[in-house]
């Protein structure tokens, strides 16, 4: 097997994960789930992308591979809300610092909340 498709497959396994994790979340609180042919179709569309995400970003083992996957998922959210022109939202340290006249430093969490 090629490189490129055992990237391919990993990350096309890794965009299945989020989705196994909501479900599993969702039966867990009582709730049911219905499959229906659509969902398969989509999720199945979604693999693909991710699995083409992942053999084209460079990937320094299989692991990385395996996260690009998972990582679609905010790929395609973020290319949605700029294609949609969403605005990001804005954390409470960042509207404070509108009305502030020198920017408080962000913790570590917030720049990367912010970064999203």
């Amino acid at each position: 097997m090629a490189d490129w498709q055992l990237h391919f497959l990993l990350g096309a396994l890794g965009a299945f994960a989020p989705e196994v994790v909501r479900q599993v979340n969702v039966l867990r609180d009582g709730g049911t789930y219905t499959w229906s042919p659509a969902l398969i179709f989509f999720s199945l569309i979604y693999a693909a992308i991710a699995g083409v995400v992942a053999a084209i970003l460079p990937s320094a083992n299989l692991y990385s591979a395996f996260y690009n996957g998972i990582s679609t998922d905010v790929l395609i959210g973020k290319a949605h809300a700029a294609a949609a022109g969403t605005k990001k939202k804005k954390t409470s340290q960042t509207k404070a610092a509108v009305n502030a006249s020198t920017p408080p430093r962000l913790s570590p969490l917030h720049s990367f909340l912010d970064a999203l």
